[in-house]
């Protein structure tokens, strides 16, 4: 594995804001939110600028143009990442053989034809989602959870979740929050800045940095919840499961299943659901104005099916804006320079961090006017078909880009769609009914969500019998 370390010699020659010795920018960065602080910034210093951490540079880009020129062009000089012992994560691990096995495991299980073989699953998962918050919707988050990693759960191993309290879904929320504080950018920096902070025993104050120690309670948190698949996942699965085929094979699971990008999968699945409950709460006539295309297509008596999805614009354009009202990797994952390169007469040398502002591209006023708001419109023509506007860059650029699209996309129209035809989100009410008003507060670091935030959940049609609808 290469040092992360700045290499010595010739600099970036891209300009930028002037560093402080040192520490460089960071005293100018939110770092709750640092992808407002870039954007603020590129009003001044342009779309592509130059900043400093801590001894790092790191090339910022806030216009998709220059991104897909980098990334996708150029695509084989940017395919490092910053590495902090996390070489089993597909979308965290350097550019080697690991990652390339890795990444055709996960094309071929999730290219756009092998992923419309799940859909059917993905739609009985929604099912379940929608009678589990009905039963309890104090809940959702929970369910939403439950919903997100089941079906990744069963498409990769033939494994079927129990709708609540799943033991084996329950460790992969953990492993995930573990994980996801571990491959924040700025732990990795503060490790190249201070490197003795990597041998800190980890029971004193700044021990939680140790690199040793992260490595191995993550990889122990990563291979444990998969120790019972062998006895659980199902050998006759009609599914197109790898979990079998890989489990079969060998007396243990396979080193090269990528699990943990299977975990991001579904948390990034999760981010994305409540952020749409959020605008749902926020928005009511949204969610009706959806409810009443539903009811269109599908009337009182089942759910939307894949094959609705043409006659059901606006909840497509619903979906497409939650992705670009607040992305939930509002700074993506960081590239970095594989080899020197050249860029519009400027120089980037080998190990230059690249951070594509994902936020910044989302909320381009230019592209999309009142970016602030929530508003599905914009995706749509005046005549209430979808534009071929898209919000592709949520999903990554070049050979980094996310290979479970079309999964998490199927993921996210089978429970959205779900949870409109059959609930009505609203603020909640306080003891003497008035509306509860709040200010949403958002979890940060690599994947960005809403906290926990007061509403209320009613079932649409109380009289239906959900479980019915559970099932195809």
């Amino acid at each position: 594995m290469h040092s992360i370390l700045r290499p010595r010699g010739r600099r970036c020659t891209i300009s930028g804001p002037r560093p402080w010795p040192l520490l460089g920018n960071v005293l100018g960065i939110d770092m709750n939110a640092p992808w407002i602080s870039y954007a603020e910034w590129s009003k001044t210093f342009g779309k592509i600028f130059l900043t400093t951490m801590v001894g790092f540079d790191i090339v910022v880009v806030s216009d998709e143009a220059i991104a897909r020129d980098l990334l996708d062009a150029r695509s084989s000089k940017y395919l490092g990442r910053l590495p902090y012992g996390l070489d089993f994560h597909t979308g965290l691990i350097d550019y080697a053989d690991n990652w390339r096995s890795h990444r055709r495991l996960l094309h071929q299980r999730f290219r756009a034809d092998a992923a419309r073989g799940y859909r059917d699953m993905q739609l009985r998962k929604a099912r379940q989602l929608i009678a589990s918050i009905t039963d309890s919707p104090e809940n959702y988050r929970e369910h939403i959870q439950t919903f997100s990693s089941s079906v990744i759960l069963s498409a990769a191993y033939g494994y079927h979740a129990r709708p609540v309290k799943d033991q084996l879904v329950e460790k992969m929320t953990h492993t995930l929050e573990v994980m996801l504080q571990a491959a924040a950018p700025e732990k990795a920096l503060l490790v190249g800045l201070l490197p003795f902070v990597k041998y800190i025993p980890s029971w004193i104050p700044g021990g939680s940095f140790n690199a040793a120690s992260c490595r191995k309670s993550i990889k122990e948190l990563s291979h444990e919840p998969f120790l019972c698949l062998k006895e659980t996942i199902e050998p006759e699965s009609s599914l197109p499961s790898l979990g079998y085929s890989g489990v079969s094979r060998h007396s243990q699971l396979s080193v090269n299943m990528p699990r943990d990008s299977d975990q991001q999968l579904a948390q990034d699945t999760s981010s994305t659901l409540f952020i749409f409950v959020l605008a749902m709460v926020l928005h009511p006539k949204v969610q009706e104005r959806a409810y009443a295309e539903i009811m269109n297509v599908c009337g009182t008596d089942r759910i939307p099916m894949f094959d609705d999805s043409p006659e059901l614009p606006y909840v497509d354009a619903i979906i497409r804006e939650t992705l670009r009202w607040y992305p939930v990797a509002p700074l993506g994952i960081p590239h970095t320079a594989t080899e020197d390169d050249i860029y519009r007469d400027d120089f980037i040398p080998k190990g230059t961090i690249i951070i594509i502002n994902v936020w910044a591209l989302a909320h381009d006023e230019a592209r999309f006017p009142r970016a602030n708001e929530f508003i599905p419109e914009r995706f749509l023509t005046e005549e209430g078909a979808l534009t071929d506007e898209r919000v592709d860059f949520a999903f990554g650029f070049g050979r980094r880009v996310c290979p479970g699209n079309h999964f998490a996309d199927a993921s996210l129209w089978a429970s959205v769609t779900s949870m409109l035809a059959t609930f009505r989100f609203e603020k909640a009410r306080d003891g003497q009914g008035r509306e509860i008003e709040f200010e949403p507060k958002w979890a940060s670091g690599t994947t960005s969500y809403p906290r926990p935030f007061p509403c209320r959940i009613v079932p649409r049609n109380p009289g239906v019998d959900v479980n019915t609808l559970s099932q195809l």
